[in-house]
């Protein structure tokens, strides 16, 4: 079989995680508590 010579390694742009809006003032992971939240929830 045939075989690739070289791998490209895949180079993520980010690969830590945004922090969230107001987390540190309030510790709900689910739920929509801003207005913000609700936007972002969409995208």
């Amino acid at each position: 079989m045939a075989v690739p010579l070289l791998q490209k390694k895949v180079i993520k742009k980010r690969v830590k995680q945004f922090k969230r809006h107001q987390s540190d003032r309030r510790i709900t992971v689910k739920s929509i508590d801003s207005r913000v939240r609700r936007k972002l929830r969409d995208v």
